[in-house]
């Protein structure tokens, strides 16, 4: 059992479901705070510029009761599709690659140059490439996810302490305990961090994707509503991505981070 001060450093379920009720009462009261400044700017830059957050609340409710109409699980489908595949492919390779030193120094430019490509850059060799459809984002939404996650993986396995590693070789612990109370949590304590950040982004990728490559999905209905003037539309799109990114960061991430590493919890 790891102990802090001479006391576990597992929390009891009580301070943890405490702990992750405080962290969503925290994000509400950000968003409330940010709703009330996008009220005001509303009534000082009119509708038509900026609509205000209870038209476009109302709106995107009516958005995801006609969740069909608004292909919206045509852009789940792409992103989910890319996204896992960049998770699976990025962590083992960059695990992996982690492994040796001199490997790793071989991939740093590859990945630099790879995370320094623009994302709109893919999306047109995409589209050369693959022509527009599902395969167009897909590929762009995956291309660009699979560096942050090989390089946060990477980054993981370097930043282990080798000092323990020596410890736990000198006294002879089984590799899969050095995996539960080494890999495991250290790898964890990057990894989800940075799984929260792929998913956000790669989600944002797939429809920008879609606003240039594709005939579906909700990049493709911003940019119908970008030609007719809709700004309440594009602003009830940007909600529905966001409330998609919140419900993934707390019914998914957070719940893991408890869970997994309650000494985060605990220093934070």
């Amino acid at each position: 059992m790891l102990l802090s001060a001479g006391r576990p450093i597992r929390q009891s379920r009580r301070v943890q479901l405490f702990s992750y009720c405080w962290a969503l009462w925290t994000a509400l009261a950000v968003i409330a705070v940010v709703c009330a400044f996008w009220h005001w700017g509303s009534l000082m830059l009119g509708d038509i510029v900026l609509p205000g957050p209870v038209t476009v609340f109302k709106l995107s409710i009516e958005l995801l009761r006609n969740y069909e109409t608004a292909e919206i699980p045509h852009t789940l489908f792409r992103a989910s599709i890319a996204i896992s595949a960049a998770v699976v492919t990025g962590v083992a390779l960059g695990l992996l690659t982690g492994l040796s030193k001199t490997l790793a120094l071989f991939c740093r430019p590859i990945i630099s140059i790879l995370l320094g490509t623009p994302p709109i850059i893919w999306v047109v060799l995409a589209i050369f490439w693959f022509s527009t459809g599902d395969s167009s984002a897909i590929f762009t939404t995956y291309i660009a996810v699979t560096p942050l996650m090989f390089a946060s993986a990477l980054q993981s396995m370097l930043s282990i302490d080798r000092n323990f590693e020596e410890v736990m070789r000198v006294y002879k612990v089984s590799y899969v305990r050095r995996i539960h109370h080494l890999y495991w949590p250290h790898l964890l304590n990057q990894l989800l961090p940075a799984f929260n950040i792929a998913f956000a982004s790669g989600l944002k990728i797939a429809i920008m994707a879609e606003l240039l490559g594709t005939a579906d999905g909700i990049g493709a209905q911003i940019g119908v509503a970008r030609t007719m003037l809709e700004t309440d539309v594009v602003m009830a799109y940007i909600v529905i991505l966001l409330l998609i990114i919140y419900l993934v960061e707390y019914l998914f991430i957070e719940p893991l981070k408890i869970i997994f590493l309650p000494w985060a919890q605990r220093r934070g």
